[in-house]
């Protein structure tokens, strides 16, 4: 689900990566999986998305436009089955001291399974 993430929000503009690049533009999203569940068929994973700006107001404002494409433009893929926004909430970045926000999505897909 990370890569399938990371390839949308890039084909959307937007620079996001898996982890922390070794040199970091002034703006940027790194999106992480905290959790997952799979239950007759479905699968589900408990998303972050870290969203890093030159300043709080800046990472809030990135954020809101990737809330916005996470749940209103991501379910038209069409494995996904739906995208719930859990939390969001501003977070300065304690290593880099970088303004960022972080978002927490559940994201409820099918995957297939080759048996």
């Amino acid at each position: 689900m990370e890569s399938i993430l990371i390839g949308y929000l890039n084909s959307k503009g937007y620079t996001a990566y898996g982890e922390e690049p070794e040199k970091p533009p002034r703006e940027y999203l790194v999106v992480g999986k905290v959790g997952s569940r799979h239950t007759n068929h479905i699968d589900g994973a408990v998303i972050t998305i870290r969203s890093y700006s030159g300043s709080m107001e800046q990472a809030a404002e990135l954020n809101k436009h990737i809330k916005r494409i996470m749940l209103y433009e991501l379910p038209e893929l069409s494995d996904i089955v739906g995208v719930y926004l859990n939390s969001d909430y501003p977070q300065a970045d304690p290593d880099t001291r970088r303004y960022r926000y972080q978002a927490v999505y559940d994201i409820t897909y099918y995957e297939d399974y080759e048996e």
